[in-house]
C-alpha cells in the first residue's frame, strides 16, 4: 500500500510535457508583451511628439505674428507721421521754445499720439539742419548729445539712408537712468525704429529714432506661456539674446544655430529634452525659438506605459493560464485515465506524451498477442466442429475485411523427428513448426483464410476457395 501511495504521489508531480508547455507559453507571452509594449510606447511617444511639435510650431508662429504686427504698425505710423504737416513744421523750428505750440504738438506726434504709445518707450528727433534735438527727455542742441559718434555713424550710413526707414537693434550701450548723462544720450541699446526726414528730400538732414518698448511685449509673452514651454528671441545679426525664459535654452539655440523656420530638434539640454520650433520675423532680423519640455510630456507617456504594461501583463497572465488549461489539461486527463486503466503511474519528470505513447504501444502489443491466441483457438474449435455458423459470423464481424469463404480446406502438416533425446526432439519440432508458420504466412498469406498456427507437432492452415 505504501508503494502505491508513493507512486500516486509521484504521479501528481509535474511531468516534462507540463513543464515544456508552461515554459513555452511563458516565453511566448513574455516576448509578445515586450513587442506590444515597445510598439505601444513608440506609438504613444510618436503621437505625443507630433502633438508637442505642432504646439511649438503654432506658438512660435503666433509670437512671430504678434511681434511683426506691432512692429509693422509702428513702422507705418512713423512713415505716415513723417509726412504730417505739423511734423514738417517742427523740422523748421529751432530749440529755443519760441514756438512752443508747434514743439508740443510735434512731441505728441512723436510719442505715438495715444495710437502706438504703449509700444513706444521714448524717441529722439535729431535735426542737423537746425542743430536741435527733440526727445522724450527734453529739447537740447545737437552739440549736447552725449554719444554723438554713434549718431553720426548711423546718420551717415549709406545703406540706412537708402532704405530711409528700418529697424536697428543693440547699436549702443545701455545707460543708467540715474546717470546724469542719461537725459542727453540717444539710447540705442534696444530695438529702435529709424526714419530719415524729410521723407520727400533727396538729402534728408534729420533722423528720427523711436524706441520700441520691449517690456510691454515681453509681459504679453509671459502671460501666454504654458507649463513646460521655453521661449527665446535672438538677434540673428549680433547673436544677442533679446528675451528668454531660460538662459540655458537660449544658449542651446545659439550654439546649434537653429535657423530654419519650423525646424524640429529634440536635443538633450542639461538632462532635459526639448522639441524646438523656429520662426523668423519679417520686420526685424530676429529668430523666435519655442521649445517644449520633453520630459514633462514623457512623464505622461511613462505613466500611460506603466498602466498599459500592468493591464497587458494581467491580460497575458489570464491568457497564459487559459492557454495552459486548453493545451495541457486534456493531455493530463488522458494520461491520468490511461494510468488508471493500465495501473501504471507517470514517473517524476516523465513526458506525459511519451507515457501515453508507451502505454498505447504496450496495449497494442498485448491486443495483438490476444488476437493471435484468439485466432488459434478459433481454428482449433473450427477443426473440432465446436463452432456454429452464427459464432463464425460473429467472429468474422470483428474483422470487416475478412469474409467466410464458400468452402475451405484444412491442411495439417505433421512434424516428425526421430531422435534419442525427447527434449531435443521437442525443441527441434517446435523451432521448425514456428519457422514453417512464418514461411507460410509470408509467402502464401493471400491463399490463407486465417494465419496458420502451430499446435502439438502440427501446423494447421485453412485455405479458402
Amino acid at each position: 500500500m505504501k508503494s502505491t501511495a508513493e507512486n500516486r504521489k509521484k504521479s501528481r508531480m509535474p511531468g516534462r510535457f507540463r513543464m515544456t508547455v508552461g515554459l513555452s507559453i511563458f516565453v511566448f507571452f513574455i516576448v509578445t508583451a515586450v513587442i506590444v509594449l515597445v510598439l505601444l510606447v513608440r506609438g504613444s511617444t510618436e503621437r505625443i511628439r507630433q502633438q508637442t511639435h505642432a504646439q511649438t510650431q503654432k506658438e512660435a508662429l503666433a509670437i512671430r505674428r504678434r511681434l511683426d504686427e506691432r512692429l509693422s504698425i509702428l513702422r507705418r505710423y512713423y512713415v505716415v507721421t513723417g509726412t504730417d504737416e505739423d511734423l514738417e513744421e517742427l523740422l523748421d523750428t529751432p530749440s529755443d521754445f519760441s514756438r512752443y505750440s508747434v514743439i508740443s504738438h510735434g512731441q505728441e506726434l512723436l510719442s505715438g499720439n495715444k495710437i502706438v504709445s504703449d509700444y513706444i518707450s521714448g524717441y529722439a528727433l535729431i535735426n542737423y539742419g537746425t542743430g536741435s534735438v527733440f526727445s522724450s527727455e527734453g529739447v537740447y542742441s545737437v552739440e549736447e548729445i552725449e554719444n554723438p559718434e554713434l549718431i553720426d555713424t548711423l546718420y551717415t550710413d549709406e545703406d540706412m539712408r537708402r532704405q530711409r526707414v528700418g529697424w536697428i537693434y543693440g547699436a549702443g550701450e545701455a545707460v543708467d537712468r540715474l546717470d546724469r548723462e542719461f537725459r542727453k544720450t540717444i539710447r540705442m541699446d534696444g530695438l529702435s525704429l529709424y526714419t530719415f526726414l524729410p521723407q520727400n528730400s533727396l538729402e534728408p538732414d534729420a533722423i528720427l529714432i523711436a524706441y520700441f518698448n520691449l517690456d510691454v511685449f515681453v509681459r504679453e509673452l509671459r502671460g501666454n506661456i504654458i507649463e513646460g514651454e521655453e521661449i527665446a528671441i535672438v538677434d540673428t545679426d549680433s547673436g544677442r539674446i533679446v528675451f528668454t525664459t531660460d538662459p540655458e535654452f537660449s544658449e542651446f539655440c545659439l550654439t546649434h544655430q537653429i535657423k530654419e523656420p519650423g525646424a524640429e530638434r529634440m536635443p538633450i539640454l542639461s538632462k532635459v529634452k526639448y522639441l524646438v520650433s523656429t520662426e523668423n520675423s519679417d520686420e526685424v532680423n530676429w529668430s523666435i525659438y519655442v521649445g517644449m519640455n520633453w520630459n514633462s510630456e514623457m512623464f505622461y507617456t511613462d505613466s500611460l506605459s506603466v498602466l498599459a504594461l500592468f493591464l497587458l501583463l494581467s491580460l497575458l497572465v489570464l491568457l497564459a493560464y487559459l492557454t495552459y488549461r486548453v493545451i495541457y489539461q486534456p493531455v493530463r486527463l488522458a494520461a491520468d485515465k490511461i494510468s488508471q486503466v493500465t495501473e501504471q503511474q507517470i514517473l517524476p519528470g516523465e513526458d506525459e506524451l511519451d507515457f501515453m505513447t508507451g502505454s498505447v504501444n504496450r496495449m497494442h502489443s498485448h491486443n495483438t498477442a490476444l488476437s493471435s491466441q484468439l485466432a488459434e483457438l478459433f481454428i482449433m474449435r473450427v477443426m473440432r466442429g465446436e463452432i456454429s455458423d452464427k459464432d463464425i459470423d460473429s467472429y468474422l464481424a470483428q474483422d470487416a475485411a475478412r469474409q467466410m469463404p464458400a468452402s475451405y480446406r484444412i491442411v495439417t502438416i505433421i512434424l516428425c523427428y526421430e531422435g534419442e533425446d525427447y527434449d531435443e526432439q521437442f525443441a527441434i519440432r517446435d523451432a521448425c513448426g514456428r519457422q514453417l508458420v512464418e514461411y507460410l504466412s509470408e509467402n502464401y498469406g493471400s491463399l490463407l483464410f486465417l494465419n496458420p498456427i502451430y499446435s502439438s507437432r502440427a501446423v494447421i492452415c485453412i485455405i479458402g476457395e
